[in-house]
């Protein structure tokens, strides 16, 4: 099965994968720039060592790519590097707008991004979970992005395009995580946010799914490559 073809097959009505239209940017609620306390300094040291990983990953291969790195502005509650991978001219040239994993990954992050700055803004919310969820989320598709829908046999591509979806995965979790404990305080969501968030984490255990079968189409490859 071709890597970069693999979703549109999936049949399931209740997937995310299913007739995925490409949702267009849109402005969200900005946090107020504030000092971080001292959860958040906690969880963005998480982030930026995890992404700590990708410059090895590049390093490793002696590639430069430094410029796509993604670093989003999240304290800001800024969209700006989430969404550089989501213009016409890049999708175009990525061929993103046919891999339905990367829609259905912005789609989802670009949701749930929106609500959690919400709920952040709410003294209730204002919590690590929260957090730790919005700082996660935008990185998936971002990543899957620098992946590339890429239909390769080259070992060097291949082993690149593992890597960014190997730090993919590791932001869904996170995000998937955080998302679950701020669901277990249903009691203090209102009934139309506990159904949103729940259906989103829904949407991510089937991102999760597919991620890992792409990364398992991948190692494949590989093996046949070597």
């Amino acid at each position: 099965m071709d890597i970069s073809t693999f979703s549109k097959d999936h049949s399931d009505l209740n997937s995310p994968y299913f007739k995925v239209i490409h949702t267009q940017t849109i402005k969200t609620q900005q946090l107020s720039p504030s000092t971080p306390s001292p959860y958040e300094v906690k969880i963005l040291k998480e982030r930026d060592t995890t992404l700590e990983l990708e410059q090895e990953l590049l390093e490793y291969y002696e590639e430069d790519d430094s410029e796509d790195t993604l670093l989003p502005d999240i304290m800001q509650g800024s969209l700006i590097s989430f969404t550089q991978y989501t213009t016409d001219e890049y999708m175009e040239n990525m061929d993103l707008k046919n891999d339905n994993l990367y829609t259905a990954s912005f789609s989802w992050a670009q949701r749930l991004h929106l609500i959690l700055v919400n709920l952040y803004s709410s003294k209730p919310f204002h919590t690590t979970d929260v957090f730790r969820a919005l700082i996660n989320c935008t990185l998936v598709p971002s990543k899957i992005a620098q992946g590339g829908p890429y239909d390769t046999d080259d070992s060097f591509d291949l082993h690149t395009m593992l890597g960014y979806l190997l730090l993919s995965i590791i932001f869904l979790t996170r995000s998937m995580e955080s998302l679950t404990a701020v669901l277990a305080r249903a009691h203090l969501l209102k009934k139309q946010e506990y159904h949103i968030l729940a259906h989103l984490n829904e949407q991510a255990q089937s991102l999760k799914e597919e991620l890992a079968e792409r990364i398992f189409l991948i190692h494949c490859k590989i093996s046949q490559a070597s």
